[in-house]
């Protein structure tokens, strides 16, 4: 009898090869609203549910979406809402309502639990003749974005794969024929400069009396930050104090508001390098200035860092003033945080 070759042996051998792919527990999900002027005619408890889609390592999510609100109470605000299949499912959320460069503009948060469906989103979510003046609606379209993070769990998906792939060496890594700067660093540098400019004042345009304080800065950099302070400074709103280098008084605003909001037009940050606060250790009162001051000179980004910061200060002590706050300047999140707070609470 002859004996067997290596390649008769190999052809013999029954062989296979899997692989275990740890699963994301977090992702987020776009929901495109088409057509928003057709759903104003539905009756209130009329709801919209969306197909089902995978995140956290789960197949069974979907939203429910009330146009005209759910319960009576909620007729004219959009009620939004987290569905899972999933029993013994807990998992952090976030919903926001997204502008065109994907940017989150309205949002709020909260805590998914399978056990209490009726809580697992916002019969307040966002009144709807708010969104039909705000910049979110074009082309009579919005995009919600649903945010998940399933806590503790790491699940896995088992794959078969061909021995060859299994038997494949990690890929080697080459260095880069050239060195590339990661943004990030790019944006720290950027920051620095131009937080150093301020401070030297050095070619500075224009001077800002609020009080009793002045403040040198450059009209180019504030006109490109701000489209108020672009029409101030440029256009039909130009100061006509006379002389170029007249002071431009800017009234119902601290000095120390008005630093603070030229610090961020600069840099993007609420405090300096050298300080040793975050900007959730800011006075509440000073940040709740601060996001008056962000409204009137539009300034989207500053005005939700100030919307989240007071979000996790709200206490009974400030619940109803931070309320009234974010009614007057249509800070929906922030409206909705008070309202969630003073409703599981006995705060009167």
């Amino acid at each position: 009898m002859e004996a067997a070759t290596p390649a008769s042996a190999a052809a013999s051998e029954d062989t296979s090869a899997s692989s275990i792919v740890f699963c994301p527990t977090s992702g987020f999900h776009l929901l495109k609203i088409d057509g928003y002027s057709r759903t104003k005619g539905m009756p209130n408890n009329h709801c919209i549910t969306s197909r089902n889609f995978s995140l956290g390592g789960h197949r069974s999510w979907s939203i429910d979406l009330y146009p005209n609100g759910r319960g009576r109470d909620n007729a004219g605000y959009m009620s939004v809402f987290l569905r899972s299949n999933t029993s013994d499912l807990k998992a952090q959320y976030g919903i926001s309502i997204v502008d065109s460069s994907g940017t989150s503009r309205v949002s709020t948060r909260g805590t998914y639990s399978s056990f209490w469906s009726s809580s697992n989103g916002h019969e307040r979510f966002f009144k709807n003749k708010d969104l039909e003046q705000s910049r979110l609606l074009v082309d009579d379209c919005f995009t919600i974005k649903v945010d998940i993070a399933v806590q503790g769990e790491f699940p896995v998906r088992m794959e078969q794969i061909a021995v060859a792939q299994a038997l494949l060496p990690p890929p080697k890594l080459t260095a880069p024929s050239a060195l590339f700067v990661p943004p990030a660093a790019c944006t720290a540098s950027l920051q620095r400069h131009l937080g150093d400019l301020l401070s030297s004042k050095e070619g500075a345009d224009v001077t800002f009396m609020v009080g009793d304080e002045a403040f040198a800065a450059h009209r180019c950099i504030l006109a490109a930050r701000s489209p108020v302070f672009k029409a101030q400074l440029f256009g039909a709103m130009k100061e006509s104090t006379g002389a170029r280098d007249d002071a431009v008084r800017i009234e119902d605003m601290a000095p120390q508001v008005f630093e603070a909001l030229l610090y961020f037009l600069y840099t993007e940050c609420l405090t300096s390098p050298e300080s040793e606060k975050t900007p959730q250790e800011q006075d509440v009162t000073m940040t709740q200035h601060l996001l008056v001051a962000a409204d009137r000179y539009d300034l989207d980004k500053l005005k939700l860092i100030c919307e989240e910061t007071l979000c996790e200060c709200i206490d009974s002590s400030n619940a109803v003033t931070i309320l009234a706050l974010a009614e007057q300047h249509n800070c929906a999140g922030l409206k909705q945080a008070c309202l969630n707070f003073i409703r599981s609470t006995t705060y009167v």
